[in-house]
């Protein structure tokens, strides 16, 4: 009978190569990342994490060929849920929590940010250090937004929340009208002065949280760094500033008079 697939982590000379392998002993792991990435021989440690489903393992190989079926293989960090494996990035670095054990990957983009016309890589310690790299460029081209999570998206409400198939981008656009037109309904009542066009009425709905194909940005990387921090007591994950070279004038809203036509 052979031996089941564990999960193992694998301890590198290098923190950056720490990883997670699937094989059916200690050394076979340890062997495989070693023969991966040029490690000489026993330079790698395996540590036992939990056996694997062999239902798991099926449908995780399930486009392997018959040859590589007993081979063992890396488990990637967006796989490890479905296991019981939690995965957090905390300073720059993978973080993965499993019971009472925790293994850390160093990352590879700590404090890093790449801007200007021949983009660099700066280490980023402190806000001043933010403030000194963007006055190398000129700040009207760039726009930022900041989130409280680095697993966070940029993806706009109506495409978080609205149930369209992915596909149907119909369906999408009809969900959409429907909602800002019942927020125009409803809202009439409380305003003085209504919105003139619907690019109007998208911003006031945004605003009050309707879910609308609108993702707000600053042109201030200090706003954008508040809401990249915000939440921190909440979140366990490190926040993400993001940074967009735009280079485009703004959306003509007089000729473009419907956002749905974007």
């Amino acid at each position: 009978m052979k031996t089941s697939f564990t999960l193992y982590w694998i301890e590198t000379p290098s923190a950056e190569e720490n990883c997670f392998v699937a094989a059916r002993s200690k050394s076979a792991a340890a062997r495989y990342e070693e023969n991966g990435t040029g490690f000489d021989y026993g330079d790698c440690q395996a540590t036992a994490v939990r056996v694997l489903d062999s239902d798991w393992i099926a449908h995780y190989r399930r486009n392997e060929t018959p040859e590589d079926i007993t081979a063992p293989f890396y488990v990637q960090p967006e796989d490890l849920h479905d296991l019981g494996v939690e995965w957090r990035i905390v300073e720059g670095d993978d973080v993965f929590e499993y019971r009472d054990h925790r293994f850390v990957k160093q990352g590879d983009l700590n404090y890093l940010a790449s801007l200007g016309d021949e983009p660099e890589v700066t280490v980023i310690r402190a806000v001043t250090d933010l403030l000194e790299l963007i006055k190398q460029d000129s700040s009207n081209d760039w726009i930022f937004r900041g989130h409280s999570s680095c697993f966070w998206h940029l993806k706009a409400g109506a495409h978080r929340s609205l149930t369209a198939d992915r596909g149907d981008l119909e369906s999408l656009i009809n969900q959409e009208r429907r909602l800002l037109n019942e927020f125009k309904r409803r809202a009439r009542i409380f305003i003085q002065s209504p919105p003139s066009s619907d690019w109007e009425w998208m911003v006031l709905a945004q605003h009050f949280g309707l879910p609308t194909r609108m993702l707000d940005w600053t042109e201030n990387p200090l706003v954008g760094l508040y809401f990249s921090v915000r939440d921190r007591q909440e979140i366990s994950n490190d926040g993400m500033l993001y940074a967009y070279r735009h280079g485009v004038q703004g959306i003509d809203i007089e000729s473009t008079t419907d956002p749905f036509a974007i």
